[in-house]
């Protein structure tokens, strides 16, 4: 009886060290795979009750997207999708920080809220006013901050620009520099200038706690510039 107990004991702890992993696992996860020449985009993102909502969309701005829901199940390092609709399901190796479809190449990599790097960061306010696009601009306003090379690249609606910039997480201070820009005329400069200018002055961010909005700031002033993540980009 003792014995069994035992058992019974160590039967627990593996299984609450199993569901601790699972649990590690919730979160989520973005792949970047190339359909017909196009670049598709899939975000997966997984709940600690065990159910998930896929979202998949071309890299193209304004881009139709698809999405499925459904539960999942876990084994090892397995991780099943069952697709609430269809029934149909999709098999998954959990790796840290990482997924990999069954039979696929193409790896998901988990999404790290406190990061600023790699993600497209969508302008939405300038100097606290909302930025509002018209039929003038060629796209919307954005920025990405690359982690390889801390080069950033991005778009101010009518010119292309690239530069590099130097970051220290712990005071969250940021630095651009070489910025250069496409010489393109457009019929409303405001917002290209406006950014300009925020590359030249700002010297530290701020993120929001759930990671979805990013402010570029200068000293203790307001926010020179506001955006939001986009992760189907």
């Amino acid at each position: 009886m003792k014995k069994l107990f035992q058992i019974a004991i160590v039967l627990m702890l593996v299984m609450g060290a199993c569901n601790k992993k699972s649990f590690e696992w919730a979160g989520m996860y973005r792949g970047i795979s190339p359909d017909d020449g196009k670049e598709m985009v899939t975000l997966l993102s997984l709940q600690p009750d065990l159910t998930y909502i896929m979202q998949t969309a071309a890299t193209d701005v304004g881009a139709p997207v698809t999405e499925s829901d459904g539960s999942f199940s876990w084994s090892g390092d397995k991780i099943v999708l069952k697709d609430s609709k269809t029934g149909s399901k999709t098999t998954f190796k959990a790796d840290e920080n990482s997924l990999k479809e069954t039979g696929k190449t193409v790896p998901f990599f988990r999404i790290q809220p406190e990061s600023i790097t790699d993600k497209y960061w969508k302008l939405i306010e300038l100097n606290g006013k909302p930025v509002v696009l018209d039929e003038s601009f060629k796209r919307e306003a954005f920025i990405i901050l690359r982690n390889e090379g801390q080069r950033v690249n991005g778009n101010s609606g009518c010119n292309t620009f690239t530069g590099t910039f130097e970051t220290d997480a712990a005071a969250k201070r940021i630095k651009f520099s070489q910025m250069a820009t496409s010489m393109m005329m457009c019929l409303n400069m405001e917002i290209e200038d406006a950014m300009k200018k925020v590359f030249e002055v700002a010297d530290n961010y701020s993120l929001s706690p759930d990671g979805k909005y990013l402010s570029l700031n200068r000293a203790r002033m307001a926010p020179l510039a506001r955006f939001e993540v986009v992760y189907l980009r």
